[in-house]
């Protein structure tokens, strides 16, 4: 008939264990009906509620609703039609129990568009029929807190949401008393008198004598179809609306309407969320601590070598004695010199940025003022270089200059411990050492620098930084009395950074050998080649502290998705109820998928505030139990970088199983779970 609502032809299902449940039947609803569907218990009177609700697949024969054959639908127009079309009324009422009355109600309200809030009209119409079914004192109450009659009319309210012209209700009155019955059936009745189409499942008697039509049910078959009062002259002037498009692919946009309906679902179970969460508090933090410590004590070990500049190299040269003329060599070498041998490296080598000669006298006395010291001292000749090659700077006074070299000028700058040992409490600027060598001789010279204190670069005192005189190469030369001294064989350069200091070690060796051939012997220092290897070491120590906290990331990450997946059994009537209202799979998915994002990103943000003051405050502490250690903030951004992507991965892959099982979710299995 062309009224007719509800057309099912020759149905038939059975489950998977073969058992056949509905065979052939086959009856009409018409719009603006009220009908009982009857029978006794296994007659397959759910089954059949299941299957008009769309809440079931694979059966055979015919299911129309409104001229529309269910069978053909896709999944999301079938979730169209559940939110839209049909209000369903549970015998369980399957109601959120961590949310308040008006969030039930407003339930369908989020689907099938995956919404990100229900609209204001949404929320107009809750509050009406709220009031019309004396809800209003209860809006904010929980289910616990409301009677059996009180959540079956949240339930009824929630159904008629979106005023849809099908009510399917599945004994809607079997967990109600007497009282609480009269009041939901008088509900119904006045629904099907406002012009929807009513259908309810019901063993009782009292309920379907209140129908005009009962369609009796018995073993799968349509035994009777019993028309109890005339048809009702109220015809439904319900609208169906329009199918909207389906959506396609894994969009951003829905994903992101997901999140607020995600966040409600994580401040509903607050402690097990906290507990989840802790986990990936406690491996974010580690990979952030551990990467960030190792930089800092990178920075602060290879500090320890900046007496020769950690992008530096001390290059040296010494006649062969032994040498058999090597014909392949350009000249005869003896030592190294300034024009000839130092200053052409600039243009030979453009990786070398700056160089100084490096002449020494070993242990000399030092003397002012009838004071004189001589432990493990040492004068060295440089150029101006040497200070921004070393990075060491004066604590009082100033540096040599260009000027010194040029005049030949009898200055210098002394170490701190010079300072002590010899002046103190004296102020030596503009004072003249002595510095005395063998043989009686000395160097005089007037000390216009003080150095800082160093750190000494080895625990061998005899190359304490802080014993030296610095003198111009070009005064020491003219006045050291030993012709040993006087004559440059090593030279300390800086090259520029992320050139290996062994690599052009070996570049400098080759050239030189290249020059002189056997009658000099040429070799790059060796501090240059344990910085290398000091560097290499910090560097895999570095990346096994991240790796460790890496895995300590990947335990909280499996946490999460053992707590989703956890999660999802416990939700499973949850899950089941939102896509019996209209949620999609495609909405389900994204549901899970946002909830372990927003968890993640959550316990994420607290573990990097967390790893940060963590980390702090062990430097901090540190430098208590070190003297020679400074605190220093230390923030390096590819700690936090890697922490941030490591976060977003983990959330994702944590909530991915979950999400896709929460997909495949049969709505019929789901509900049917116990609490």
């Amino acid at each position: 008939m062309a009224d007719a609502l509800i057309e099912v032809s020759n149905l038939r299902f059975s489950y998977r264990n073969g058992e056949e449940i509905l065979r052939g039947l086959s009856f009409s609803i018409h719009k603006g009906e009220l009908v009982a569907l009857t029978g006794p218990s296994g007659s397959g009177k759910s089954t059949l509620f299941y299957l008009l609700g769309c809440l079931l697949d694979k059966y055979q024969g015919e299911i129309s609703i409104n001229g529309r054959g269910t069978h053909q639908l896709s999944a999301f127009e079938k979730s169209f039609l559940r939110n839209q079309e049909i209000g369903f009324v549970f015998q369980q009422f399957y109601l959120l129990p961590r949310a308040s009355v008006l969030e039930n109600i407003l339930l369908p309200a989020y689907y099938p568009n995956e919404n990100s809030k229900p609209s204001k009209p949404d929320r107009q119409r809750a509050l009406e029929i709220i009031d019309r079914l004396g809800l209003s004192e209860f809006l904010d109450r929980t289910p616990q807190e409301l009677s059996g009659g009180q959540q079956q009319r949240v339930a009824i309210a929630r159904a008629l949401l979106k005023n849809p012209a099908i009510i399917l209700a599945d004994e809607p009155t079997g967990n109600l008393d007497s009282k609480s019955s009269e009041s939901v059936m008088k509900t119904l009745l006045e629904l099907h008198s406002q012009g929807h189409t009513v259908v309810i499942i019901t063993h009782s008697p009292e309920i379907s004598n209140q129908c005009q039509r009962v369609l009796k049910i018995r073993d799968g078959q349509l035994e009777s179809d019993i028309q109890q009062t005339a048809k009702s002259k109220v015809h439904s002037s319900l609208q169906i609306p329009a199918m909207l498009a389906h959506p396609k692919g894994w969009g951003l946009g829905a994903l992101l309407h997901s999140i607020p309906n995600a966040w409600q679902n994580i401040l509903r179970s607050k402690t097990r969320s906290a507990l989840t969460m802790l986990g990936v508090c406690l491996g974010v933090g580690a990979v952030l601590t551990t990467m960030s410590l190792g930089s800092f004590a990178k920075k602060k070990i290879l500090a320890g070598y900046e007496i020769l500049g950690v992008n530096s190299l001390q290059f040296s040269g010494y006649r062969n004695w032994r040498s058999s003329g090597d014909f392949h060599a350009t000249a005869t070498f003896q030592n190294f010199e300034w024009d000839r041998d130092i200053f052409p490296l600039f243009r030979i080598f453009p990786d070398i940025e700056m160089a100084t000669p490096l002449l020494y006298t070993w242990r000399p006395t030092l003397s002012f003022g009838g004071r004189s010291f001589s432990d493990n001292t040492m004068g060295i000749g440089i150029a101006n270089d040497f200070f921004a090659i070393t990075g060491v700077k004066t604590s009082r006074g100033r540096l040599l200059s260009v000027f010194d070299l040029d005049t030949s000028a009898p200055v210098c700058v002394i170490g701190n411990t010079v300072l002590n040992e010899v002046f103190f409490p004296n102020d030596p600027i503009g004072k003249s050492l002595s510095v005395g060598q063998d043989g009686g001789s000395s160097m005089p010279c007037r000390v216009v620098g003080i150095l800082e204190k160093q750190p000494a670069s080895s625990a061998d005192s005899n190359t304490d930084p802080n014993r030296v005189v610095l003198l111009p190469f070009t005064y020491f030369s003219k006045v050291a009395t030993n012709s040993w001294e006087r004559e440059i064989r090593d030279i300390l350069l800086k090259i520029k950074s992320g050139v290996d200091p062994s690599e052009m070690g070996a570049r400098l060796e080759g050239y030189f050998q290249n020059r002189y051939g056997d009658t000099g012997t040429f070799q790059a220092g060796t501090a240059a080649k344990l910085i290398s290897q000091m560097k290499l070491f910090l560097n895999i120590f570095s990346g096994l502290l991240a790796a460790v906290a890496l895995i300590a990331l990947v335990v909280g990450g499996v946490g999460i998705n053992n707590m989703m997946l956890a999660n999802l059994s416990e939700r499973l009537k949850e899950l089941g109820l939102r896509k019996a209202l209209g949620a999609t799979p495609r909405h389900l998915r994204y549901l899970m998928l946002s909830e372990s994002l927003l968890l993640c990103l959550s316990a994420g943000i607290i573990g990097l505030v967390g790893g940060f003051i963590a980390y702090e405050g062990l430097i901090l502490g540190a430098t208590k139990l070190i003297p020679d250690l400074e605190f220093e903030w230390v923030f390096q951004p590819l700690a936090f970088g890697l922490s941030f992507i490591a976060i977003i991965v983990t959330g994702v892959l944590s909530g991915l199983i979950p999400a896709m099982k929460a997909e495949k979710l049969d709505v019929m299995e789901a509900m049917r779970q116990e609490a």
